[in-house]
């Protein structure tokens, strides 16, 4: 795995915030009391980190933070107001402290806030901060386990050095600021967010036969309806009105380029041909893409490796392999990924080595579940394939009769100690190239030689791997370093035929799982099928606290 310097650090870095002394703020801090922070809390008062707060509390021997001479200091009144925009970040402010941060600083002014309340002021408006930060920096949700993100105690040092210099120079907002994957996508989903909030009586198109250019038909004009919302909702600014059709009803040229164009957006089919999946696009409800919008802001907080010295970032649902650079796409191709039952995890790390002509050992997943039957089906099955069954032994492998498979058909796990390896060739199930990145999912990058598949829209039907559509171009963009690796010296290790591995210079990787972004040029919102089920449950892990 790529190894990249603390988020936090980052974030210090990036805002310019000056690491001060301790020492330097404590003789304008308040004292809350003697006792440890941990003894004195209010009843009712919900944090998300209360042993993080304890612990910054206890360090600093109970000396206040957001208090001076008994009121609130400006920098709460700087935390509130980024709490107000957190809508906008596809967040609850109220998860946050809002409420009752907004009481303390509209406390009557001139009136000292009670002993509890300074308490209370303290321990969730430190609580808010700190935990915001993090879920700025990293994301709310942890992307592996869906669970709300909590500050890791090592973090805290960290933290409250940030924490202190922003209370002090009351600049607390710049710490509190996200760093996405891709910051215009983030901006434009911002802006979408904003629209598909507002929208109001958005009408489905009624269900019935599919509908072709030519057509005439009375829901036509229910569908010239749905579009001319869509098209309000998805354009970054108004677009402009529509000239009234001559025909309402009938399915006219300038209506099949709007289908067309909204099937693009939804990464389906642009035949202009309103059949069930472009119905079920247009009728997706306001609520589920709410969800898609949040959840893809969500995922565009999760950190991400830097791409000024190049990244390849492959779009699960977009079926897509990027090359970026400096924030720019530079080249892409289509790929396909892991079946709905056996779906591609999300991964990052470096690409490392690139191997010609490769040999594959079928994991025993897949030679229990998928090659079994078909060799118990087809006894030629293993030697047409250029495969060998083998089995492991305390000396190496030792090739083995297939037939050994039809003996064992009946036991408990009839492939126990056996293995198979597919020897290189056109054939192969890998192609004659493939991409390897150090994962704990043994899953890589590589050529097949089922090239058709590359025309399907949606293209799930791997085990997990990444099959890609032009393996050449992708291995000369990796190796763009290393100009004496020419398309045509690896076409002829290709054609030689023998296994070479070739040790290149470490690419960062990362699969992120994208279904809502806007286009880089147009500002126009796309969205994708939710391939693997994951927007409306990590939706919905975005309104869990840790009291709810």
């Amino acid at each position: 795995m790529n190894k990249r310097p603390r988020r936090f650090h980052r974030l210090i870095v990036c805002h310019g915030l000056l690491l001060l002394m301790h020492a330097a703020h404590a003789s304008g801090l308040e004292t809350l009391t003697a006792e440890p922070p941990k003894a004195q809390r209010a009843q009712s008062v919900q944090l998300w980190n209360a042993e993080a707060v304890d612990r910054l509390y206890v360090d600093r021997e109970g000396q206040s933070l957001w208090l001076e001479a008994g009121q609130p200091r400006p920098a709460v009144a700087s935390l509130v107001r980024v709490l107000d925009g957190l809508n906008t970040h596809g967040l609850n402010p109220d998860d946050y402290h809002l409420n009752a941060l907004q009481e303390y600083i509209n406390h009557p002014h001139g009136d000292s806030l009670s002993p509890e309340q300074q308490t209370q002021l303290e321990r969730q408006a430190t609580d808010a901060f700190l935990t915001l930060a993090t879920h700025m920096a990293t994301g709310r949700v942890h992307p592996a386990v869906r669970k709300p993100r909590q500050i890791p105690l090592d973090a805290l040092p960290q933290l409250t050095r940030l924490l202190v210099d922003a209370v002090a120079m009351d600049q607390v907002a710049a710490p509190l600021t996200p760093h996405p994957a891709d910051p215009a996508i983030y901006s434009g989903l911002q802006a979408a967010l904003i629209r598909w909030e507002r929208a109001s009586n958005l009408r489905p198109l009624p269900m019935g036969p599919s509908l072709r250019p030519g057509d005439r038909n009375e829901r036509i004009e229910a569908l010239r309806d749905c579009l001319t919302a869509w098209e309000n909702l998805a354009a970054a600014e108004q677009p402009p009105a529509q000239a009234p059709p001559d025909d309402p009803q009938y399915f006219d040229e300038a209506l099949t380029q709007r289908v067309a164009d909204f099937q693009r957006q939804m990464g389906l089919d642009h035949d202009a041909v309103v059949g069930p999946q472009t119905i079920a696009a247009l009728n997706t409800s306001q609520a589920a893409r709410l969800d898609q919008l949040r959840a893809n802001l969500e995922r565009q907080r999760w950190p991400a490796p830097s791409d000024s010295g190049g990244l390849i970032r492959v779009n699960l649902p977009d079926f897509t392999l990027s090359a970026i650079r400096d924030g720019q796409e530079v080249w892409r191709t289509r790929v396909i990924v892991g079946r709905q039952y056996r779906p591609t995890p999300l991964l990052s790390g470096s690409i490392d080595t690139i191997v010609f002509n490769p040999t594959w050992e079928v994991p025993r997943r897949l030679v229990k579940e998928d090659l079994l039957p078909k060799i118990l089906a087809d006894p030629g099955f293993l030697e047409r394939e250029g495969m060998t069954l083998y089995q492991r032994t305390a000396t190496g492998r030792i090739p083995v009769d297939p037939a050994i498979l039809t003996q064992n058909a009946s036991a408990e796990d009839p492939v126990a100690d056996l293995g198979i390896r597919q020897a290189a060739g056109a054939r192969n199930a890998l192609g004659r190239i493939k991409f390897l990145f150090p994962n704990n999912e043994q899953v890589y990058l590589h050529d097949t030689p089922s090239k058709q598949l590359f025309e399907r829209t949606r293209r799930m039907f791997s085990s997990g791997c990444i099959r890609v559509e032009t393996p050449l171009t992708l291995a000369r963009v990796l190796m763009e370093a290393q100009p004496d690796w020419t398309q045509e010296r690896m076409e002829q290790i290709i054609m030689d035929g023998k296994t070479r591995s070739v040790r290149i210079k470490p690419v960062p990787i990362q699969f992120v799982y994208w279904t809502a972004w806007p286009d880089t040029e147009s500002g126009v919102l796309h969205f994708r099928e939710d391939i693997y089920q994951s927007d409306q449950p990590l939706a919905r892990a975005l309104e869990q606290t840790p009291w709810n």
